[in-house]
């Protein structure tokens, strides 16, 4: 018997393997060969972006690495997407109400502090 390397996970949403939900799973697998390629919406999950430029850089000591990459709406991205990590939603009716309680703590202030600090004007 050979041993093998540590292996990765791979992961699926809980969900799938309830027997109320398992039922359509595989009835949408049988209508696949019928969809119409030219109806169909594709979502991008990679979260591949323009923000995924090195954070972190060296400097003289006591001053702060500068590069040109801060995108106002990509900061708040990165926040919504943290704190939904942490709640680690698994229904559509939970993650929405994640969303919900979690915009609420996207305040102008902190909006115009994200504008300011990507080089923009605010006001």
């Amino acid at each position: 018997m050979t041993r093998g390397g540590p292996s990765i996970k791979t992961a699926h949403a809980a969900e799938q393997d309830r027997p109320d939900v398992l039922p359509r799973r595989w009835e949408w697998f049988d209508n696949q060969p019928d969809l119409d390629p030219d109806h169909l919406v594709f979502i991008d999950k990679t979260w591949a972006s323009t923000n995924m430029a090195r954070r972190h850089g060296r400097a003289l000591c006591g001053e702060r690495p500068r590069t040109a990459i801060f995108h106002p709406i990509e900061k708040a991205f990165a926040k919504l997407k943290a704190k939904l990590r942490k709640v680690a939603a698994h229904s559509v009716d939970t993650f929405w109400a994640a969303v919900a309680r979690i915009i609420d703590a996207f305040t102008p202030t902190e909006c115009a502090n994200d504008f300011t600090s990507a080089g923009y004007d605010p006001e």
